[in-house]
């Protein structure tokens, strides 16, 4: 198995015998009304490699679910989604023209030539996470989705081992535009606790190891240009764990071209 990361929050597993499944694939132009930006930019060469045999997306926030980059795909390819109430990411695919569509309960699995993934659901807004297993390899793509308690105990009973973990550690939430009326200078996002939290769920799964993920992007527009500040690095994770001796799971830091040959790695 080989895992790529290609984005903020894109990576693709691709097992031995060839059998490709892409995931989030935010992989060119920006966001959010051109505010955010992927950092660093995915090279054209690694996008024109890319021949996925069907694309999971996570959730419909847009730095997840792209329109201009799932055109540059076969529009017959599955796309694979986690059923939601609304029924809104279906909805904006069909409108797409994109009906290749399954749609997955929470825990329900589905294969992808010699790649089986099992889709979770975290929230009403339907959030979700994806277990991909092939050649005898585990990768828990965590992405936005936050699970602990009930609900990870759910993920590692159906998934006792895992080779490694990816998830996001920075924060993209609308909190860090508030202000506090009689203390505005007073910090209403706390950073740390960010990364405390990436550390706490990665430990948990038992992973042999654990990416930083789908928190690799900057802020360009000049109305937003300063939350950049809030943005943590991989780097500030990594140091994280040296701070507090934290040696399981091994942390790497990777960014966008970045790949591991799983098969090469003894765990």
């Amino acid at each position: 198995m080989k895992l790529q990361i290609l984005s903020h929050a894109g990576m693709t597993v691709t097992s031995s015998a060839g059998s490709q499944l892409l995931c989030d694939p935010w992989l060119i132009g920006s966001t959010y009304w051109r505010s955010w930006w992927n950092y660093p930019p995915v090279a054209d060469e690694l996008i024109a490699s890319l021949k996925p045999d069907a694309i999971y997306l996570t959730h419909i926030h847009w730095d997840h679910f792209t329109g201009p980059s799932l055109r540059l795909f076969d529009p017959d390819i599955p796309i694979i989604i986690p059923k939601e109430p609304a029924g809104r990411i279906a909805r904006d695919l069909r409108q797409m023209k994109l009906n290749n569509i399954v749609e997955l309960n929470h825990g329900e699995s589905f294969t992808v030539g010699d790649i089986k993934l099992t889709s979770y659901q975290f929230s009403v807004f339907a959030d979700s996470a994806i277990v991909i297993e092939a050649d005898d390899k585990v990768v828990f793509n965590a992405n936005d989705a936050k699970f602990m308690g009930g609900p990870m105990d759910q993920v590692l009973h159906n998934h006792p081992r895992m080779d490694f973990v990816l998830r996001s550690h920075s924060s993209a939430n609308s909190r860090i535009c508030y202000e506090v009326t009689d203390d505005p200078y007073v910090e209403v996002d706390d950073r740390e606790r960010y990364i405390q939290n990436f550390a706490e769920f990665v430990q948990a799964t038992g992973a042999t190891h654990a990416i930083p993920f789908a928190s690799n992007h900057c802020h360009l527009h000049k109305d937003v240009v300063d939350y950049n500040r809030y943005a943590i690095s991989q780097q500030e994770v990594a140091d994280y764990f040296v701070k507090h001796d934290i040696t399981d799971p091994e942390l790497h830091v990777m960014i966008s071209g970045d790949y591991y040959d799983l098969s090469l790695i003894h765990i």
